[in-house]
């Protein structure tokens, strides 16, 4: 009770939206999308170094980063049959590849 109190008060803090990121990078550390099991999967037998959900930036988390050779890979299942819900997810992960492009242009997505 006292952690959702502190939260209401000091809600647009600092403090709050860096303990936010960080439980947010818990809990993406705890879930992930079958394909990105399956992706880990395929790097570690390949013998390929990798970090999951890695932080590039504070506030810009990406699906897998493989140090080595520079690479982000970014995983987004999509299924809905909605046209609209559709692009909506494709303009997200169009918008992700941007944001990592514009703060690491070395990097390859």
């Amino acid at each position: 009770m006292e952690a959702i109190e502190w939260f209401k008060v000091h809600g647009k803090s600092y403090a709050a939206q860096k303990a936010r990121r960080k439980g947010a990078i818990e809990s993406l550390k705890k879930r992930r999308a079958p394909q990105e099991r399956l992706l880990e999967k395929a790097l570690s037998e390949k013998n390929i170094g990798f970090h999951v959900n890695f932080p590039l930036k504070e506030n810009l988390i990406v699906d897998f980063f493989l140090p080595d050779s520079n690479i982000v890979i970014e995983c987004k299942e999509i299924n809905s049959f909605s046209k609209r819900e559709i692009k909506e997810q494709i303009q997200k992960l169009a918008f992700q590849g941007f944001k990592i492009k514009f703060n690491f242009p070395m990097i390859k997505v």
